[in-house]
Order: structure tokens, then C-alpha cells, then sequence
């Protein structure tokens, strides 16, 4: 009885192990048929069925008669291992079994040339040959690039080629300057060692760099003027450049300058030169300008004083004398000198202002602010007439008033008393006439 339960327990061990084998306390023997059964878990163990085939095709490989407890002791007692093997205890028999690896599960067969080697019953098949390509299949792969297999790859990048991995380059579009692509690149993760510039097929494009030659992304002329050149000139800069204009950005160009036809009579416009902004010219003495029919003769304020040509100490019909600073003195003054003729008054005024001197008695010139009573021996004899009464003879009656007259009107004690002399009396505070 006790070797029919042994036998039960193997028998249930080797199905718990290897798949449906019969389990059943009634299986009858003896010592014989127990050892046979432990000869036929043997095989089954070892992989073998009765006609020799593999034990559920990829079932056991081996068995080492070492306890185990769990599989971590297996995993010490049974080194070397291969990659395309499992090792486990089988908590039962306490005995190490070896699998086969699930077919499929990633390993690598030593091989640099091929990718993505698997496993297959039991053994590390390798995967896709990346060494050797075809150029002229239409697939850019392997090794082939712009350079080495335009036929199949795409056209290579501007400067590619140039040893600089720079620009729009990187290990999939041109590998002679950004280097080869991973093995593993392609994949559809980015591990290991990849980068966005040796597999940008896993990892993505890299993202704009200043300085790469290229003015992309978040780049613009303000923080990367290497790749996206000197900003445009932009109107509250500063600096008045470009299209701008005083018209379009006063605030750099500032206010434009006067301009005939804009309206407004400013800067050097005239009536001559703009009459559309300032109007027909009218001649107005005295302001300032020598315009249309003004002269020298009509309008000495604007056109200043004619040049004489005649003795300032003598009179003339024409105007001013023949020295210009006594001219401008005088006609200053008095311009009737400047714009009638240089009578009398205005030879007195070149002593009487200080213009020049002209009185010098016993020249045989009765000038300047020689009066009848001061060189009587050029001049007339003073007349004794009534002071506000006009009359011929130079003077008047009344010495004093007289004097007072002639200080500031020389001509009346000169030529003879006129009405000036007679106003004279009380404009210049000599007398009083009734």
C-alpha cells in the first residue's frame, strides 16, 4: 500500500510538472512498477516522451538532482544559465528545472550587425541585419544616408557633409556629420544613449538653438539677433531709421520742418517763396523786410539808407551825404534826410547829434551849429523880428528865446525864421506864443 501511494505522489508530481499524466491511488505494482514510474518521470523530465519528442515542444531542458526550496537557490546551483533559459524549483520534487525561455523574450546573439534578436526554442536567433543593406530597394536603412544612397534616402540638408552636425542635420538625414544612428534606434523608445541628435526617429527633433543658423521656435531678433538678425527699426526707439519719418514717428524723427503748401507760414517762407501758406506779398514799411516796389529812398527801415554822394556839410537834393556812418547817425534820427534831400536841418544835425563836425567858423561856410549870433561873419545877420511870428532873416527879437530855438533847430538862426522856428518856441519849452 505504501508503495502504490509512493507511486500515486510521483505519478501527481510528474503532472503537476509535464501536463495531464494519470493520478490515481488505485494504480497497483509493486517496488517493480514504482521504479518504473520514477525511469518514466525521469524522461518526462528530461524532455522525452515515449516516442522521443520534446516534452510539450517547449517544456523541460534539463534537471539537476539538487534540492531546491525556491527558485533562488536554483539560480546559485545551477550557474551559466543561458539567456534563452529559465531555471525554477519545483516546490514538490525539490529538484531545479531548466525551461526554455518563452519564445519571443528579447536577448542579444553577440552580433553588432543584427537588431531586435529574439529567442526560439531556446536558442538567441538574430533579428534585422542592420550592416548590410541594398541601396536602390527604395528604403533608407542601416548604413545608407544622403551621401552614401541618395537613391533610397531622402536629399541631404543644406551643408551637410561639412563636418558640422548643425541645423535641420542629425544622425537619421545625415550621419557623415551628426554620426550613425543607434542600434536600437528605431525602436520607438528613446533609452539608453540615444539623443534627439543621434535618433530623433525615438527622441524627437532637438529642440531650436541659438547660434544653429536657423530663427525658429520661441527665437526672435531680440534675444537671438545671431540667428534672426538686427530688429527692424521700430517707431518710439529712439533712433530715427528705416521707412520712419517725422511724419509717420515724430517721437524718434521728431517735428518736421516747415513746408510750403502744409498750411502754416513758418520757418523761412515768405509771401515771395510760399504765397500758397503766406499770402499774397503786400509792401508794408517798417517790418522789417525790403520787398516789392520798398527802397533805399521809400523805405530806409527795411531797405536801409541810401549811399550818398555829396558833402555831408553842405545841402543837397540828394539823399544822405558821402559818408555812411554820419548817413546811418543822422538819418537815424531824421530819415526825411534819407528819403527828401540833405537840406539845412540835416547839416546841423551833424554836429548838433554828434555825428560828426561840420561848424567851423571862418571856413567861409555857414554850417553845422554855427547860428547868426555865434559866427555873424558867415552866417546872416540875425533878424530882430517877433519869435512867433515867421519871417525871413535868420533869429528873432527876443535873445534868449532865440538862443533856446537855434540850440535845437541850428537852421533857424542860419536861413531865416520859419514856421518850425515859430513851432519851436514852446515844443522845445523856449517860450510861449499868444
Amino acid at each position: 500500500m505504501e508503495a502504490v501511494m509512493r507511486m500515486s505522489v510521483v505519478t501527481c508530481v510528474a503532472a503537476m510538472i509535464l501536463g495531464p499524466v494519470a493520478c490515481s491511488e488505485s494504480a497497483g505494482g509493486g517496488d517493480d512498477q514504482e521504479s518504473e514510474l520514477k525511469f518514466a518521470l525521469t524522461d518526462l523530465v528530461n524532455g522525452r516522451a515515449d516516442d522521443g519528442a520534446t516534452a510539450d515542444g517547449e517544456r523541460v531542458a534539463d534537471v539537476a538532482k539538487a534540492p531546491c526550496e525556491k527558485h533562488e537557490d536554483c539560480e546559485k546551483l545551477i550557474p551559466g544559465i543561458d539567456q534563452c533559459e529559465v531555471v525554477v524549483c519545483s516546490p514538490a520534487l525539490k529538484i531545479c528545472t531548466v525551461l526554455k525561455a518563452e519564445s519571443g523574450f528579447p536577448c542579444e546573439d553577440g552580433d553588432s550587425c543584427t537588431s531586435g534578436d529574439i529567442c526560439a526554442d531556446g536558442n538567441c536567433v538574430g533579428g534585422k541585419d542592420v550592416c548590410n543593406f541594398e541601396c536602390g530597394d527604395s528604403i533608407c536603412e542601416g548604413n545608407e544616408n544622403c551621401l552614401t544612397c541618395p537613391e533610397d534616402c531622402d536629399p541631404c540638408p543644406p551643408g551637410c557633409g561639412d563636418g558640422d552636425c548643425g541645423a535641420g542635420e542629425n544622425c537619421t538625414v545625415c550621419p557623415p556629420d551628426c554620426g550613425a544612428c543607434a542600434l536600437d534606434c528605431g525602436n520607438g523608445e528613446c533609452i539608453g544613449e540615444e539623443t534627439c541628435a543621434d535618433c530623433p526617429v525615438d527622441c524627437g527633433e532637438c529642440p531650436p538653438k541659438c547660434g544653429d543658423g536657423e530663427c525658429n521656435g520661441d527665437e526672435d531678433c531680440l534675444d537671438c539677433f545671431e540667428d534672426c538678425g538686427e530688429c527692424p527699426p521700430k517707431c518710439g526707439d529712439g533712433e530715427c531709421n528705416g521707412d520712419e519719418d517725422c511724419l509717420d514717428c515724430f517721437e524718434d524723427c521728431g517735428e518736421c520742418p516747415p513746408k510750403c503748401g502744409d498750411g502754416e507760414c513758418n520757418g523761412d517762407e515768405t509771401c515771395a517763396d510760399c504765397h500758397g501758406d503766406c499770402g499774397e506779398c503786400t509792401s508794408e514799411c517798417n517790418d522789417g523786410k525790403c520787398e516789392l516796389d520798398e527802397t533805399c529812398q521809400s523805405c530806409p527801415y527795411d531797405c536801409g539808407f541810401c549811399e550818398g554822394t555829396e558833402d555831408c556839410c553842405s545841402k543837397h537834393v540828394s539823399l544822405g551825404c558821402e559818408d555812411d556812418a554820419i548817413t546811418e547817425c543822422v538819418c537815424s534820427i531824421d530819415v526825411v534826410c534819407c528819403i527828401s534831400g540833405w537840406d539845412s536841418i540835416c547839416v546841423s544835425h551833424v554836429d548838433v547829434l554828434g555825428c560828426g563836425e561840420c561848424a567851423v567858423c571862418g571856413d567861409g561856410k555857414c554850417t553845422g551849429n554855427e547860428t547868426c549870433f555865434g559866427c555873424p561873419e558867415e552866417c546872416k545877420v540875425c533878424g530882430a523880428g517877433d519869435c512867433c511870428v515867421e519871417h525871413g532873416p535868420p533869429g528873432c527879437g527876443d535873445q534868449d528865446v532865440m538862443a533856446c530855438v537855434c540850440a535845437k533847430l541850428p537852421f533857424c538862426c542860419q536861413d531865416n525864421w520859419d514856421d518850425e522856428c515859430t513851432a519851436g518856441v514852446e515844443t522845445h519849452g523856449c517860450g510861449v506864443c499868444q
